[in-house]
């Protein structure tokens, strides 16, 4: 899969009364997810990902006027394994560099 887009964050001003909230970017695992209400990140205790139709939903609405960022925290790591003298896995090398 090709990434195509650089974005990592969404933010929205709560209401009070929403508590379904949308992202945009792609995510490799649910853990990636940070939350936070007026730049302070909240546990996932307060809120739960739904990564097929890409929302948060928190359990209480954010206040009025709270500001919400949902932010993609994708740690830099590198799980791929290149042996030599094997064939050249492109797919999963394309997977490594999206990451």
């Amino acid at each position: 899969m090709t990434v195509t887009t650089e974005t990592n964050k969404e933010t929205y001003t709560g209401d009070g009364v929403q508590t379904v909230y949308y992202y945009t970017f792609d995510m490799s695992a649910d853990s990636d997810m940070v939350v936070f209400f007026n730049d302070s990140a909240i546990g996932a205790q307060y809120w739960s990902l739904d990564d097929v139709a890409k929302t948060v939903t928190f359990v209480t609405p954010p206040g009025n006027g709270t500001k919400v960022t949902l932010y993609r925290d994708t740690p830099s790591t590198q799980l791929t394994d290149y042996r030599p003298y094997d064939a050249f896995p492109a797919e999963t090398h394309e997977a490594a560099l999206d990451k």
